[in-house]
């Protein structure tokens, strides 16, 4: 039978300089001259494909406060070239990863009314002739409470009464290697009695609803590992003694789910962790107000051909997984980092 051809490709001259004789005649001291190659061209390797995934911010507290409902946290910034046109990643190259964590939730009870904490950035850089060249994914933007919400990757929820949503500021990210395109939106906008839901990298955070707080925006569905899963979900806002109901978070039911709010005097959920998801704000209720949810931890991921991932190493990596067949043969694999580290190219 034939050989089993590989689903990527290795292009290189010979990793040794290469000698050309070519004769030169009788004037020649020897009758050759001998030309030398000393800078090969690089191994590369393509079919490279990354997922990048800023921490979701965290949702706050209302202190003393009974009426009051402040918007959920937003989603961390998504970027990611699923779907999209490969990588060619180049032999000896070094990528550093920095992974961002979610933002802290606040503590419910009595004390003062507090917004919750943006995400933390998560980047990937490597080096240029030209200069450090960096991939970053922007934190979510909290959520507030008399306020509008603030901008990140996805944007947190407005305030009351009828503050703005923060902006999602995600924007695609171009380099030599190639561009990742972002994900991210705007948090909805506070009503009247109501704060709005986190942005989502998949959908806008929902405004403040007459029924209840808004809910968080939905994540963006990345298929990276064989299966979709949902990534940068915002957290919903929430509830207070004017209408209970605190919102629901964006991809609900789903791993990578947004926190969702408290109902009135109600603690919130955290985002989900290593999906950049937003946590939820707390209920209102005086003395007894709920505690804000965390937001969810960032992650990075390289999904590469078994070639490349055998010849190829790394440090503080969290995982490798194998992927189903996507008509390749070998079948890739994932690298997945939860805490900085790097990926050196074999």
């Amino acid at each position: 039978m034939a050989p089993l051809k590989s689903s990527f490709n290795r292009s290189a001259g010979k990793l040794l300089g290469l000698f050309n004789q070519r004769d030169v005649g009788k004037d020649g001291v020897n009758g050759w001259e001998d030309t030398y190659s000393p800078f090969p061209p690089p191994v590369t390797y393509n079919e490279t494909y990354m997922l990048v995934v800023a921490g979701g911010a965290g949702g706050g507290h209302f202190g003393g406060g009974f009426a009051n409902s402040q918007g959920g946290g937003g989603g961390g910034g998504v970027l990611h070239n699923v779907g999209g046109s490969a990588f060619t990643v180049v032999k000896d190259q070094v990528y550093t990863i920095t992974v961002g964590a979610g933002g802290e939730g606040i503590s419910g009870g009595a004390g003062p009314e507090s917004p919750g904490n943006q995400g933390n950035n998560t980047t990937v850089s490597y080096p240029h002739p030209t200069g450090t060249k960096t991939w970053t994914a922007t934190g979510g933007g909290k959520g507030n409470v008399d306020s509008g919400g603030t901008a990140g990757g996805s944007g947190g929820g407005g305030g009351i009464p009828s503050k703005p949503g923060g902006e999602g500021t995600q924007a695609p990210q171009p380099t030599p290697v190639g561009t990742l395109t972002g994900y991210g939106n705007d948090g909805g906008d506070g009503s009247p009695t109501m704060g709005g839901g986190g942005g989502g990298a998949g959908a806008v955070g929902q405004n403040g609803q007459p029924t209840h707080a808004g809910d968080g925006g939905a994540g963006t569905p990345v298929n990276i590992s064989g299966t979709a899963l949902y990534y940068g979900a915002g957290g919903g806002s929430g509830g207070s003694s004017q209408v209970s109901l605190g919102g629901e978070g964006g991809s609900s039911g789903t791993p990578g789910a947004g926190g969702d709010g408290g109902n009135y005097q109600g603690n919130a959920t955290d985002g989900a962790n290593y999906y950049g998801a937003g946590g939820g704000a707390g209920g209102s209720g005086g003395p007894n107000s709920g505690s804000g949810g965390e937001g969810g931890d960032g992650v990075v991921i390289f999904r590469i051909p078994l070639g490349l991932a055998q010849a190829s190493s790394h440090t503080n990596r969290t995982s490798e997984t194998p992927v189903p067949s996507t008509g390749g043969n070998p079948d890739p694999v994932m690298w997945t980092w939860h805490v900085p580290g790097t990926f050196t190219i074999g």
